[in-house]
């Protein structure tokens, strides 16, 4: 029995969304993500909404937050409707971050 052939991986992570940590391998949403970020910079609530499977916590986590981040803002982890709200951010956070919002 031979061993499997190794080649390049697939920058696709299947059926789940990518995550912060895959945002280098998050492609051809530039435009998206820049019009996104504007959004939410220049209004207190921005809604994103779109069909099962098109990409939305994609987006959100490895477009919108690190383009937020970069521009200094202090993100709060991603929540969905009806599960767990996120923590909110401690003193110590504030303390280490240069973000206007804390």
């Amino acid at each position: 029995m031979s061993a499997p052939k190794s080649g390049p991986q697939s920058p696709f992570p299947g059926p789940r969304p990518y995550e912060a940590g895959e945002r280098d391998r998050f492609h051809g949403r530039a435009g998206e993500r820049r019009d996104l970020a504007a959004l939410v910079v220049a209004n207190r609530l921005t809604v994103l909404y779109g069909p099962t499977g098109a990409g939305k916590t994609s987006l959100l986590a490895a477009g919108l937050v690190p383009e937020l981040e970069r521009a200094g803002f202090m993100v709060m982890p991603l929540a969905r409707p009806g599960g767990l709200l996120p923590r909110a951010p401690t003193r110590s956070t504030c303390a280490t971050s240069t973000a206007p919002t804390c």
